[in-house]
């Protein structure tokens, strides 16, 4: 096959999208030493895409040679290929985005006296001439699939793109805290980063000032391996894995073994169909694992699994043992601090009797349930979630029930005079907050807008 053919096809592996041209630029920039790293781009990168940064930078055979395929600096042995400790060490990435898209790159060596540009389109070199530019490299990325139309008309819409962007340049800059970050999409600032920070400053520049108040620290250790990072309290747990970061050696992946490390441990702690916000950075020895194993470099693979899976598993639940006090696994879950909430309101106001709707709040367990009706509790005692109550069950009302404490950070245990009741707090202030809805449904309240936006961290 021809070799812009070839190279068009392996494109289709390494670039997948706009996302997949930031990684790997951004990557080669890691790799170069760059201590600031700026990247740029519009139309959700399909337009343009603009990585630079400050770091080594090439002489211009490198530039040149660095376009060919499989030409690398980052290795020169088999025997390297078992202890990787670059992010990037085939050398497709740079070929594989120009045969399908706008490649012009300026770059400069430190120490040299004058810089290189490199214009190439489809794979096809247009220009390699001397030029004036600072020191380090600097990467645009043009009509992203401009040759190869079919794969343009898969992406999806430019804000998902602009997010997978964004995602992928994030990742990076969490195992990279000592490195300057900057992120502009369409001429707006969506992240500025400081560099020469920890790992808890960058956590909190990017997820908000109260990421301390929503997680806590684990680490855990075994040999040469090592684990650490945050992951959230139970009582704040998001509808997808979103916000589940994985780092191996600094390197950011998507790995199934972890992933159920994390499940493992944080059985019976979060409701079922609910993730945590995570962020796991596993060190272990470079030759104790395989990063190879996928075209993207995203997923690895581990020498010895057994050894991996105990440690995150049991990091992560010594550090949520800890959140649980010695009395019975029962701790207080707040103060009241008004005397408004003092004589707090039912969780179901009354709707008048004979009209009121029949509901349950059932936490997912197999006995112990209960249902709420024209505002009262009733004691249900059934093997399955569904099963009617016997018939003549005297009400429980709410002020029968007194508080003891929270279990697991997702249950309150209350006292009845027949015994023990469980509540889903969770689903319990859904419920709340609905009720609050449909009491302003139908008022038409005045809102005015700020003069100034407000930024508001969630």
């Amino acid at each position: 096959m021809p070799g812009i053919l070839v190279n068009q096809i392996a494109a289709g592996e390494v670039v997948g999208r706009p996302a997949s041209v930031v990684k790997e630029l951004v990557e080669n920039a890691l790799d170069a030493g760059a201590a600031d790293i700026a990247v740029e781009i519009e139309k959700g990168g399909v337009e343009s895409i603009r990585v630079a940064d400050d770091g080594w930078g090439m002489n211009r055979e490198d530039a040149v040679l660095a376009f060919e395929r499989h030409a690398t600096s980052k290795i020169y042995t088999a025997e390297e290929m078992s202890r990787i400790r670059s992010l990037g060490f085939r050398g497709e990435a740079l070929p594989s985005i120009a045969a399908v898209s706008r490649v012009e790159m300026i770059t400069r060596e430190r120490g040299g006296f004058s810089g290189t540009r490199i214009v190439i389109e489809g794979g096809v070199f247009k220009e390699v001439q001397e030029t004036g530019c600072p020191e380090g490299t600097v990467v645009r990325v043009a009509d992203l699939f401009r040759f190869v139309p079919a794969r343009r008309k898969f992406l999806k819409k430019e804000a998902t793109e602009q997010a997978q962007c964004l995602d992928a340049v994030t990742g990076l800059a969490l195992c990279h805290p000592d490195v300057r970050f900057s992120f502009v999409a369409g001429g707006r600032e969506l992240l500025s980063l400081p560099g020469d920070t920890g790992l808890a400053d960058r956590l909190c520049l990017l997820f908000g000032r109260d990421f301390h108040e929503k997680h806590v620290p684990f680490r855990g250790r075994a040999g040469d391996m090592e684990v650490a990072g945050y992951v959230s309290l139970p009582g704040h747990t998001r509808s997808s894995a979103r916000a589940m970061y994985f780092a191996v050696n600094n390197r950011p992946v998507r790995d199934s073994l972890l992933s159920g490390a994390v499940f493992a441990a944080l059985r019976n702690r979060i409701e079922p169909r609910r993730y945590p916000s995570l962020f796991l950075f596993l060190t272990v020895p470079h030759e104790d694992v395989d990063v190879n194993v996928h075209p993207a470099k995203l997923e690895v693979r581990f020498r010895d699994p057994r050894q991996v899976y105990p440690v995150v598993a049991e990091a992560l639940s010594s550090a949520l043992s800890r959140l649980t006090s010695p009395h019975g696994g029962v701790f207080p879950i707040w103060e009241r601090e008004t005397e408004k909430e003092k004589n707090p309101a039912p969780f179901f106001p009354e709707t008048g009797r004979g009209t009121a709707r029949r509901y349950s709040l059932r936490p997912r367990l197999q006995a112990g349930l209960f249902s709420v009706e024209e505002g009262q509790m009733k004691g249900l005692g059934p093997e399955r979630p569904g099963d009617e109550a016997e018939e003549g069950t005297p009400p429980l009302s709410y002020g029968s029930l007194r508080y003891l404490g929270q279990f697991d950070g997702a249950f309150l245990v209350l006292l009845s005079p027949r015994g023990i009741v469980l509540l889903d707090q969770h689903a319990a202030h859904e419920r709340v907050l609905f009720e609050k809805m449909k009491k302003r449904h139908g008022k038409k309240e005045e809102v005015q807008g700020f003069l100034i936006p407000e930024v508001v961290c969630l």
